[in-house]
């Protein structure tokens, strides 16, 4: 056996939008926000995928390819990193801070209210799957960059008012064209907590610990159910259960949430034996 892990590539819809239903593709995400993927309207790049999937195949094939090292390897690495450069250099515009979900081909950005919407979850997300890809191929360069756009979107969507991570903003302070975009949904804290970890790993900097306090913080006080087991899946503004939600979420749950803690305990664990080694 070649090794001893199973890596987690799963992609579901993921902004809370549907009630008790069976599960659907981030595709039906974007339907659900009343944006169809061919839309020259989005600026979709010429696939027609919004950054988000082009995030998921991007680190879909990287996973592929470190679980199975097949004969694709090499074909599956090389797929990852065409992806990720599209993001970082279509969607990402590092002169405004910003990673846009919608861009039009070749990157040219688009003026509409669903142009400048940004979802900080999407982005973090994003950007720790880049890291891993960049981090692979020794491009350090990348890799800080990834990092760097993980802090300026938690700069962007935290809620200095009530805490918590909005769903999503307006790049010029307007409305977000998304689905409840003063929400704080369970996922991007739980994959903020994951990119955080795996920031401070990388580089040891002072600001993604910080950051990991304060989302942990937030995220371990409001999304919790105690009564039932399990976390809320969305909360109001001001950290409030909206209802209808589940009490279970079976079809969803092997998804963001033990991911991102199986992934955070493998590096918290790194992170002891370090800190044994270093006292030693």
């Amino acid at each position: 056996m070649r090794k001893n892990y199973i890596e987690f590539v799963f992609f579901q819809a993921e902004d809370d939008i549907r009630d008790a239903q069976e599960s659907r593709g981030l595709g039906d995400v974007y339907m659900g926000q009343g944006l169809p993927l061919s839309s020259k309207q989005t600026g979709n790049n010429k696939d027609g995928s919004p950054q988000g999937i082009e995030a998921a195949r991007a680190t879909a094939a990287e996973s592929i390819a470190a679980a199975t090292g097949s004969g694709e390897w090499p074909a599956r690495r090389k797929t990852a990193l065409a992806l990720a450069e599209r993001i970082m250099t279509q969607h990402l515009k590092p002169e405004k801070k910003l990673l846009y979900e919608f861009v039009r081909p070749g990157g040219e950005l688009v003026d509409s209210d669903i142009g400048k919407t940004i979802v900080p979850g999407h982005v973090i997300e994003s950007m720790w799957f880049m890291a891993r890809i960049y981090s692979y191929h020794g491009l350090s360069d990348r890799v800080n960059l990834a990092l760097e756009t993980i802090r300026w979107h938690l700069e962007l969507g935290w809620d200095s008012d009530f805490g918590g991570i909005r769903l999503a903003c307006h790049a010029d302070k307007g409305i977000a064209a998304w689905h409840m975009p003063d929400a704080k949904i369970w996922w991007p804290h739980s994959e903020s907590l994951l990119a955080l970890l795996q920031a401070y790993e990388i580089n040891h900097a002072e600001w993604a610990i910080e950051w990991y306090w304060k989302v942990h913080e937030y995220t371990f006080s409001h999304f919790p159910n105690k009564e039932h087991g399990e976390w809320f899946h969305n909360l109001n503004r001001d950290g409030i259960p909206m209802k209808p939600y589940l009490k279970n979420l079976p079809v969803k749950d092997p998804f963001h949430l033990p991911r991102a803690l199986i992934y955070s305990m493998r590096i918290l664990k790194r992170l002891a034996t370090e800190s044994i080694k270093i006292n030693d």
